[in-house]
């Protein structure tokens, strides 16, 4: 398994940056710059950092800083990469400390090399907690560039899965009662946050250098706000129990906002509930 470094980090928040107008939204976690890296050859797992003191941790990263993201940083750049984020990436002070907080968050948790099947027999229930949202999956061609590096649905978690002989029985998907984007990209019947409810101002998506604002919608339609979860659904090829809960109805009132209307979701008019469920239950026969 291999890992995100500091100087991911910091290189992808660089490039984000650069590209004003042109941003692809990212979050700058340096995901996409990582896997790249790592299919390059420059990979670092999590059985090198196990098995490595702290300063081989820092030896490390500094072998990546200087033999991969100085050739990357000219490849990008050429000789006017002027941020402040490339200024750390070369610090050695910042790797260090890099190598040390991942020395001690690594003794912070558990490891299996082995005997997976074993742990999995050994609970009732094993949660998997997905990335991002479906609509950011990297093979989400209808909207890249704006999407993440990684797959954020049940592909990897089905395909775990499937090595040790067992399925998902249970898969609950979360979405707001509007939709949000944070920075670049398509965003059907984008509007102010004043025309979806009581909305207050989002703490948790702050504005950034190198991504940009968080910006709102209401949702396209009943079929649109379904389709993501059928196709999803699909990389399984059977059916598990589902479950689609909707956070922040208190700021809409009881309602999931839609373009051309809003359902409301209490519990005395579940009639307009039922009717998202039956188009689950279309699609899915459609599928």
């Amino acid at each position: 398994t291999n890992v995100v470094t500091a100087c991911d980090v910091l290189f992808n928040k660089a490039l984000e940056e650069s590209r004003g107008k042109k941003r692809h939204g990212s979050c700058g976690m340096g995901i996409y710059e990582a896997y790249l890296r790592t299919n390059r050859g420059f990979g670092l797992s999590v059985s090198q950092i196990k098995s490595l003191d702290e300063n081989g941790v820092f030896e490390e990263l500094a072998s990546i800083r200087d033999n991969y993201y100085r050739p990357r940083v000219k490849e990008v750049f050429g000789d006017n990469a002027n941020s402040g984020y490339i200024e750390d990436l070369f610090r050695d002070e910042v790797i260090k400390s890099s190598a040390f907080h991942m020395k001690r968050n690594l003794g912070l948790v558990t490891v299996l090399w082995d005997g997976i099947d074993t742990f999995l027999d050994r609970y009732d229930n094993v949660i998997f907690e997905g990335g991002q949202g479906l609509l950011l999956d990297a093979e989400n061609t209808r909207y890249a560039p704006h999407v993440t590096g990684s797959r954020t649905g049940l592909a990897n978690p089905s395909e775990f899965l499937k090595r040790y002989g067992r399925k998902i029985d249970e898969v609950v998907y979360v979405t707001r009662s509007y939709v949000t984007r944070h920075g670049a990209g398509d965003l059907p019947f984008e509007c102010a946050r004043k025309h979806l409810g009581n909305i207050p101002k989002d703490t948790t998506n702050v504005t950034n250098p190198w991504q940009g604002a968080v910006r709102y919608a209401p949702h396209s339609s009943i079929y649109d706000f379904m389709d993501p979860v059928i196709s999803d659904l699909r990389t399984l090829g059977y059916r598990p129990r589902v479950t689609c809960a909707v956070t922040h109805l208190s700021e809409t009132k009881g309602r999931v906002i839609f373009q051309d209307r809003a359902i409301n979701m209490t519990v005395d008019e579940l009639g307009s509930a039922k009717e998202i469920s039956m188009v689950f239950d279309s699609f899915w026969e459609l599928s």
